[in-house]
């Protein structure tokens, strides 16, 4: 689904009232100063921008359906084609292990998010760009396309700056990170069956069927902005509400086919535009004093 722009006023609603009130206050004098070890977890909703998926393959084949006159030799070189994918509101996870001193805090956390897919035909092409002609004739493929999910886990180190406590209680604080996100791409399908009249019988139609149905995976640099508040329940105990911002790298992953006239043809998929947003609760246990 996408980001409504209600949900964009909130979080940079809260964004904002971190900063006011790190801005703001003073410490108190006498503030205890924290140090030591802590570990946290968190859960929560996860939002993810549209995205783009595009591939292309070498297959060299006019398709009984395409007039291909115009090329080359009368010959494509490969084909392209593009999809928008809107992603539906999804779950995010986070562990972390971190230590503090005072107002800096250094982390390192492992998170996943995920989100299901949605995915919309945008356009295809010959690999060089030219555009595809139909031949007029009765012949059609009957193509199928399909997406399943994004799913999203992260390596990072994370640096944060806790402001002042605010009415004796709580932690507004900021940070940013950078890691690795392992990414995969669930069931990537895709069908096509050529069915017409006035085919010649050599070669048959379905000789140019093709079928592939694949999962996606590769890594991606992960940069990440936070804006949160905790409240300390105890001494050693953190609840908190923590607003991050996450921009994954682009991915690729090449693909075999299960059905292709072009024997041991593959294909190359990109999927770029993953940026995340996710609210979480959050709770943390402090090992120091």
């Amino acid at each position: 689904m996408h980001l409504s722009s209600a949900v964009f006023r909130a979080m940079w609603g809260i964004l904002g009232v971190c900063i006011m009130l790190g801005a703001s206050c003073e410490s108190a004098a006498g503030e205890p100063q924290r140090s030591g070890w802590y570990v946290g977890a968190g859960v929560g909703a996860n939002w993810s921008s549209d995205m783009e998926q595009m591939g292309h393959n070498r297959d060299t084949l006019c398709y009984p359906n395409d007039d291909c006159s115009h090329l080359p030799g009368g010959m494509p070189g490969g084909y392209r084609w593009r999809y928008d994918l809107e992603a539906d509101t999804g779950v995010a996870f986070e562990a972390v292990i971190g230590y503090m001193f005072d107002s800096v805090r250094l982390e390192l956390s492992a998170s996943q998010r995920k989100n299901e897919l949605d995915q919309k035909f945008s356009g295809s092409s010959y690999l060089d760009g030219t555009s595809i002609r139909d031949a007029g004739n009765d012949i059609r493929s009957n193509s199928m396309a399909s997406i399943g999910a994004l799913t999203t886990r992260t390596l990072s180190l994370n640096f944060y700056y806790d402001f002042p406590t605010v009415a004796n209680r709580i932690i507004p604080y900021l940070g940013a990170g950078l890691g690795l996100s392992f990414v995969e791409v669930s069931n990537l399908y895709y069908r096509s069956d050529y069915k017409g009249t006035q085919r010649p019988s050599d070669p048959p139609l379905q000789s140019f069927n093709s079928w592939q149905d694949t999962d996606l995976s590769d890594t991606a640099l992960a940069k990440h902005l936070y804006a949160g508040a905790d409240y300390s329940l105890s001494n050693k105990t953190l609840l908190g509400l923590k607003l991050a911002y996450t921009h994954v790298g682009d991915i690729e992953d090449r693909s075999s086919y299960i059905v292709h006239p072009v024997d041991g043809l593959t294909s190359l998929t990109k999927v770029s535009g993953m940026n995340h947003w996710s609210l979480m609760i959050t709770l943390k246990y402090l090992f120091g004093h």
